[in-house]
């Protein structure tokens, strides 16, 4: 959409004062100190100099006062054009701005879908036990040698075989006597060493080795083993049951297991179905699309990658050089994803609005706990007045309840029975 503001020549002057006393505080002026320069000696000094700056000022002050105006509201910072800035005839400015689009909903109710249903079976149940034993295992030392399995506390030394450049030193590294090996042949060199011990070899490594300060090197590697401990866990029976959990019994245990892995299970499978609803939801729907939204995703999605891998100012330039392609074709790829999930953005919030799907304050609660844990009387108060909080909780609780909505509007049939174990490998997530 186009704007097109209009300032009258005193505004314009005025726009200009404002940019002289900003001014004053940088510029220099013989026989004046900085800051202290006589509005009439900064004029005839700066002259038109300021004039980009007093420019910028009136239009900020201008879109400031008719931002609440324009409808429907902007969406991205407008984009000025000045076509008359002249203190004796006054501003006129063009400016271009993207807007949220009409969005024309088509089938949304009663969509044809069918929902797998998750098999736990008592070896999922068992796995998750185990999990729970080792953590709240006991560790013993170790007098003979180490076995696979064992915690070995090392001081580790790597340097370039026949020199003297040390390429790695670890006083106190602790590792798992398992596979993978945390370094090449270290596992097999400690597998029956006893505390006290030294062991050293030399490793060829090879050219694919991911740190580049290692691969294809020659090194020499020093193990002294301070000691060699191994885990004993505790009994499987009621006791364990008492000391790891809320409950009396492991049957009860198993059972509430049971219970979390088949609702975490159910969660990922009305995802599935819901990606393919609402594949067809947005299909079936119309709007336009701006540019300035597929573009804040695409940001977006840049900053989630580089949270994943610890780098907070990872730039899609740098992100393409990493991946090994040209930040164009790169660019491309996350514009035809983003496309995608913005216009589903957009037809889950307008089928907000027809159906007046609302978020109450017993919802963002909800949510929070779900979050945080559970919540002070204090602390549901400190959340519930936060503004900027709100504004996050309350985007995210509208999706959800949306996607509810829908959920329990569409025409849903039993699909397959599926394995756990198979689900969570399809998915790379554990149980």
């Amino acid at each position: 959409m186009q704007i097109v503001l209009k300032n009258t020549p005193e505004e314009v002057q005025q726009a200009y004062a404002t940019a002289y006393e900003k001014a004053a505080k940088k510029v220099r002026v013989p026989g004046f100190r900085p800051g202290k320069v006589p509005m009439e000696v900064l004029e005839r000094e700066l002259g038109d100099a300021v004039a980009g700056d007093a420019a910028q000022i009136l239009v900020a002050s201008s879109m400031e006062k008719l931002l609440g105006e324009i409808k429907p509201p902007p969406i991205s910072v407008p984009s000025f054009e000045v076509e008359q800035f002249d203190r004796k005839q006054g501003a006129t400015y063009r400016g271009t701005f993207d807007t949220y689009p009409e969005v024309k909903l088509g089938k949304y109710k009663k969509i044809k879908a069918s929902q797998d249903t998750v098999e736990v079976l008592e070896e999922d149940i068992m796995a998750e036990i185990e999990k729970l034993r080792k953590d709240h295992s006991i560790m013993h030392t170790r007098d003979d040698g180490a076995l696979a399995g064992d915690v070995l506390t090392i001081e580790l030394d790597i340097r370039e075989s026949g020199g003297k450049k040390k390429l790695y030193h670890n006083k106190d590294y602790k590792m798992v006597l398992s596979e993978p090996s945390p370094f090449p042949g270290l596992v097999e060199q400690l597998l029956g060493a006893k505390s006290g011990e030294s062991k050293s070899y030399d490793q060829q490594m090879e050219e694919s080795f991911p740190d580049p300060k290692f691969a294809g090197k020659l090194v020499s590697v020093t193990a002294n083993i301070s000691t060699v401990q191994y885990p004993v866990l505790p009994e499987l029976n009621d006791d364990l049951a008492k000391e790891v959990s809320e409950f009396d019994t492991l049957g009860a245990l198993k059972n509430n297991i049971r219970e979390t892995l088949t609702k975490q299970a159910d969660n990922i499978l009305k995802d599935r179905c819901m990606k393919t609803i609402l594949d067809l939801i947005a299909k079936d729907s119309k709007t336009e699309m701006p540019q300035t939204l597929v573009d804040a995703e695409i940001e977006e999605r840049v900053k989630q990658i580089a949270r994943s891998i610890g780098r907070k100012d990872l730039t899609l330039e740098q992100l393409a050089e990493m991946m090994g392609k040209p930040a164009p074709e790169l660019r491309k790829e996350l514009n035809e994803a983003s496309v995608g999930s913005v216009k589903k953005r957009l037809v889950l919030e307008e089928i907000a609005k027809k159906e007046e799907v609302k978020v109450e304050e017993a919802d963002i609660l909800e949510y929070a706990e779900e979050r945080f844990g559970t919540l002070t009387d204090d602390l549901k108060k400190t959340l519930l007045s936060n503004e900027k909080f709100l504004d996050e909780i309350e985007g995210a609780v509208l999706f959800r309840k949306t996607f509810d909505w829908i959920h329990r509007n569409a025409d849903i049939k039993p699909g397959e029975k599926v394995k756990l174990s198979t689900l969570m490998q399809a998915t790379g997530t554990g149980a």
